[in-house]
């Protein structure tokens, strides 16, 4: 295929990775308060505490590149108090993997992070972006020395501001934040964030349907507004990438059709083009840049899982079913790592799927992570130095 890259050498392979040698690494079980991490002894790992009643409890799996049937997995927030209806983030910082969550109350976000070696998530606090509370999930995204995440806060129906914060280190602190919008009634949505070489890029959604973009260069407190497309134009959550000397949006437009929108760096102008027709998508999409192409994936109204693909400058998409009718509910989490397209799902049934294909092949291959009613909202999905990192809600 014209734009994706080709199958790489090494093959994905049957469990050749034990549970033993993936322990080597010392990947997130126990969950301590940070300033207690790396003081307590050492304790039996797969026994969760009991969960305190109420909300939902926060699932981490990980796997290798190359042993995609070897998935190590544990509940690393039990006995907190996460809503189940708002979705996790996920996002790596330098030597380190942090997850944020919502909690039952209207206020911030909890994080929990996990320095690369260590046994121990740490909790990391909540972060309250408004006095209002937050009203939708959070989205975060790696930079040079952290993480930074967008959230909008408001009245409890509409998410009347947008926030970004930077998380140095993983570490949450008070006057990182700053105030990305205000008076521009936005949906309770999770913002799409991304980095460019020199700053950070924000997209979301007003209550109109109209789509906005947001950026700021390092070292900037503000933060430059542009309408990308008017009113009724997007009913979902927009994602974000940057890459190939522009700035690239996606969302679900009316009717179920699905848009993507590029605008070259520097430059307020944005053009709009069709990815799939009206009744094509519905509950949310996702999308990366690599390999000389754009990446989207999406769930249509009857639950099937569908890819589409173009290559960097031509406006031709290709769509490729990826899971058939039934398969999935809610929005779909992508990354783009060891050679192929991998996409974390959760059913209408409430289990967990993982699906990767080989870069240059529309084969995709399924892989059950967790059963039945097991799985709360969409996961979310990021990569880092050989391993596929996964966060969702269990209850």
């Amino acid at each position: 295929m014209m734009g994706r890259k080709g199958p790489r050498d090494k093959a994905h392979h049957a469990v050749t990775v034990s549970i033993s040698s993936a322990r080597a690494r010392l990947r997130r079980w126990l969950v301590v308060p940070a300033a207690l991490a790396g003081v307590l002894p050492a304790v039996l790992l797969g026994a969760p505490p009991a969960r305190a009643a109420g909300g939902c409890d926060l699932h981490y799996w990980w796997t290798p590149f190359d042993s995609t049937s070897s998935w190590v997995d544990a509940v690393i927030s039990s006995g907190a108090p996460l809503s189940c209806g708002t979705s996790p983030a996920i996002a790596r910082f330098n030597g380190g993997t942090l997850i944020g969550a919502a909690p039952t109350s209207p206020y911030g976000f909890r994080t929990l992070r996990n320095p690369d070696g260590s046994p121990y998530w740490e909790w990391g606090g909540v972060w309250a972006s408004a006095s209002e509370g937050m009203v939708g999930p959070p989205s975060m995204t790696a930079y040079s020395n952290g993480v930074e995440s967008a959230e909008t806060a408001g009245n409890g129906v509409y998410g009347e501001d947008l926030y970004s914060q930077t998380i140095p280190n993983g570490y949450p602190g008070i006057g990182q934040g700053s105030q990305v919008s205000t008076g521009l009634r936005l949906e309770p949505w999770a913002p799409g964030i991304a980095r460019s070489s020199g700053g950070t890029v924000l997209a979301a959604t007003g209550i109109d349907c109209s789509l906005w973009f947001y950026w700021s260069s390092d070292g900037s407190p503000g933060w430059s507004p542009e309408q990308v497309a008017g009113t009724w134009k997007a009913v979902d959550a927009p994602s974000v990438t940057v890459g190939d000397g522009g700035v690239q949006i996606s969302a679900i437009g009316p009717g179920g059709s699905l848009w993507f929108y590029w605008a070259a760096d520097g430059t307020p102008t944005w053009h709009p083009e069709q990815v799939a027709g009206p009744g094509s998508a519905a509950g949310g999409q996702a999308m990366t840049h690599s390999g000389g192409a754009i990446q989207i994936a999406a769930a249509a109204p009857d639950g099937s899982l569908w890819f589409y693909w173009a290559a960097d400058g031509t406006p031709t998409w290709h769509a490729e079913e990826v899971a058939g009718p039934g398969s999935v509910s809610g929005t779909p989490a992508m990354t783009s790592a060891g050679g192929s397209m991998e996409i974390a799902a959760t059913s209408a049934d409430g289990s967990l799927w993982f699906y990767w294909a080989y870069d240059g092949t529309a084969s995709w291959h399924p892989q059950l992570l967790s059963g039945p009613g097991t799985t709360f909202a969409s996961p979310a999905m990021t990569t880092s130095s050989g391993t596929y990192e996964i966060a969702s809600l269990t209850q």
